[in-house]
């Protein structure tokens, strides 16, 4: 899935370049589930991301209880259920064992799912959400008393 530049932009500067009250920086799972929070409360705000496109790669393959709490409260846990596995337990080296089946949760086990999941079901959410995107790489930031210009 390739996201394009949303061109519904609410303001721009005196040369045209997108104004936003928050400046996201970075379109990994942190960087999504803030821009997608902030535009579901009516805040303008952009993510930068200097990818053209999300990555197949992961650098995590799972998701902790506490994560798929954060997620079930928006709605999100139950599809990303269905496309992962759940892991009741582990028995790393095979001397000691993990149980996360006594956790006192609704998810007892870590979700076994690749980040690039994760990270597709949460820029899903963010775009229908009124998500401003701009593909380019983050070089500097000049912070005023009440302004921050990114480049």
């Amino acid at each position: 899935m390739k996201v394009r530049s949303n061109s519904s932009h609410s303001s721009s500067d005196e040369r045209g370049a997108p104004v936003a009250d928050v400046l996201v920086v970075g379109a990994g799972p942190t960087g999504l589930l803030l821009a997608g929070d902030l535009a579901r409360s009516d805040v303008d705000v952009t993510v930068v991301e200097r990818h053209d496109q999300e990555s197949n790669l992961s650098r995590a393959f799972s998701v902790h209880a506490r994560t798929m709490e954060e997620l079930d409260a928006r709605g999100l846990a139950d599809e990303l259920l269905r496309i992962g596995a759940p892991v009741p337990s582990l028995h790393p080296f095979g001397r000691i064992t993990i149980d996360f089946s006594r956790l006192r949760t609704r998810f007892p086990f870590m979700l076994i799912t690749p980040q690039w999941q994760v990270e597709r079901l949460l820029l899903r959410r963010a775009g229908v959400n009124g998500l401003n995107w701009f593909w380019h790489e983050f070089r500097e930031v000049d912070q005023r008393a009440v302004t921050v210009r990114a480049r």
